[in-house]
């Protein structure tokens, strides 16, 4: 998550969420298991923040999984979107 590196919780939506399980998953060879256990803990964090009122909202309630990596994805957009980040490290 270095590139929130100087966000504010506030900031953070789920959009960004989805693109960090994203990446974690291409990028980093995240199991869906690991990333499961990545938004467990940040919904936690979260939630914690909306019960103390510095957030009106989880960004990462109901944010989905991506789908289990088959393989890379082939055409150009898909690779272009798939650029080292410095997230997570995962072993596949």
């Amino acid at each position: 998550m270095p590139e929130w590196g100087t966000w504010k919780f506030a900031e953070v939506e789920p959009a960004d969420m989805r693109e960090l399980f994203r990446r974690a998953m291409w990028r980093d060879g995240c199991s869906t298991s690991q990333i499961r256990h990545l938004r467990v803990a940040l919904s936690a964090m979260f939630a914690t923040a909306v019960d103390d009122g510095l957030l009106r909202s989880n960004a990462a309630q109901r944010v989905r999984i991506p789908a289990a990596r088959l393989e890379e994805p082939t055409d150009e957009r898909a690779k272009a979107s798939v650029q080292p980040y410095g997230g997570p490290a995962c072993d596949g």
